[in-house]
């Protein structure tokens, strides 16, 4: 009898040990899911996964940081930037070094209204990174907000040095062209070099899409610009042949 149950007590050992290895991985599976997600283009389906990976126990301080980032950038997305806001404060307290959740947090600050304070993270977010394009082209974006179109066009060309596949800051740079120092050769210098580079990196670009012309895809909203602008400058023939 004694033997009996020894084995069965080491039958539920094993059964036990086995359902919380598997517990154990289907947790770190969500917590992958949720940092592999793409807030942009999936904004719900990865705050979902964040949120529940959020309710396990045990998770590496450097790990929820990350976590709570993404599930703020999501947000972000989904227009809820008061949840958006908390979400990022919470990664930053956890982790100040991430500094991309910064001047996204900034981003999610001036969405709700407040310039000021989003002008002041982008700025930090520089200090800390002064090698940053994303940091100088939302201070870029700032500087054109308030109406200081020189300014900005330094920074979208700083940007640019930086990283000059940063298709987001050339498009800014074109508007300048387009509407403060009008330009058609840069104009359409600016969207051509764009539109050579391959569709799929132009598309990785995370941005609110125009009023003119709502869409995800970085490519097909320039595709449109382009033509719009020959369209404005009565170049029909080139428009039609644009599109």
């Amino acid at each position: 009898m004694k033997r009996f149950w020894s084995f069965t007590a080491f039958l539920l050992a094993l059964s036990l040990n086995g359902f919380a290895a598997h517990a154990n991985d289907d947790a770190s599976l969500t917590i992958d899911h949720c940092l592999a997600g793409d807030p942009f283009r999936e904004s719900e389906k990865t705050a979902e996964l964040c949120q529940s990976a959020m309710d396990q126990n045990g998770i590496a301080t450097s790990v929820k940081a990350r976590m709570l980032g993404q599930l703020g950038e999501a947000q972000y997305w989904l227009m809820s930037f008061p949840n958006a806001i908390k979400s990022m404060n919470a990664a930053l307290e956890t982790d100040p070094t991430l500094n991309e959740t910064r001047i996204e947090l900034a981003w999610a600050i001036k969405r709700t209204g407040n310039s000021k304070a989003a002008f002041d993270l982008f700025n930090e977010a520089l200090k800390r990174d002064p090698k940053s394009a994303r940091a100088i082209y939302a201070l870029g974006q700032y500087f054109e907000y308030t109406n200081q179109s020189n300014v900005a066009k330094q920074a979208f060309i700083e940007a640019l040095q930086l990283d000059p596949n940063y298709d987001l800051a050339r498009l800014e740079f074109t508007d300048y062209y387009r509407y403060v120092e009008p330009n058609k050769e840069k104009v359409l210098e600016n969207f051509n070099e764009i539109l050579t580079r391959d569709e799929a990196l132009v598309n990785k670009a995370r941005f609110f899409s125009r009023a003119t012309f709502h869409t995800k895809d970085l490519y097909g909203l320039v595709v449109f610009e382009k033509a719009a602008y020959l369209v404005e400058t009565s170049n029909f023939p080139e428009a039609r042949k644009s599109i």
